[in-house]
């Protein structure tokens, strides 16, 4: 009797997390006005040489050297790792291992300023792993593969489309502060994919 007890409870209290997990997920996709941006500082690649501190994985909430929860090196987007006329205050998506991800410049924005989620589709098909860009005046003026490096720059909001062979999400990041060069804190959310709708 007492084992079948002890069952239930642990059973039950699975069924109370995941629905609480469920919870915020649903929060922060459907009502991302109420939920509050959380911070996270990636440091610069190419500085520190520590690819895990440089990028982040937006659906686990975590850096890529946090162990508990494990990113496996799977992330969604990395600060520092390219450089360009000694420059490397730029962001990116991976573009290899099946990726789709796309992220976009909003420009200059709050969060208070941000009530419907623009469009941003992945692309239709996987990166190919290899990437070419241009820029003018430090500026991207265009990368191939299509939307998949941008300028860092303080007080600019992001959209980011995560999609690859396990996942399809959308999310939002704003510059709050930059050490050029050195590391970057972004303020961060998980927002509604508009293509739902």
């Amino acid at each position: 009797m007492r084992v079948k007890f002890v069952t239930l409870f642990l059973a039950g209290m699975c069924v109370a997390f995941a629905n609480g997990t469920w919870s915020v997920v649903e929060a922060q996709q459907y009502n991302h006005r109420e939920v509050e941006p959380k911070l996270t500082t990636l440091l610069s690649q190419i500085r520190h040489k520590d690819f895990a501190k440089a990028n982040f994985n937006f659906k686990l909430g975590v850096r890529g050297d946090s162990d508990s929860p494990p990113t496996r090196n799977v992330y969604d987007l990395r600060y520092g790792g390219l450089s360009y006329d000694h420059d490397n205050d730029l962001f990116d998506v991976p573009i290899a291992h099946g990726s789709r991800s796309q992220i976009i410049d909003l420009g200059a924005s709050d969060w208070a300023d941000v009530y419907n989620i623009p469009f941003l589709y992945a692309s239709p098909e996987p990166h190919g792993g290899m990437r070419t860009d241009s820029f003018h005046n430090g500026k991207v003026i265009k990368s191939t593969p299509e939307n998949t490096l941008v300028k860092a720059i303080v007080g600019h909001m992001y959209l980011l489309h995560a999609k690859d062979n396990g996942r399809d999400l959308y999310a939002m990041f704003r510059v709050e502060s930059l050490k050029s060069g050195d590391e970057a804190t972004i303020s961060w959310k998980i927002v509604p994919s508009p293509e739902s709708k």
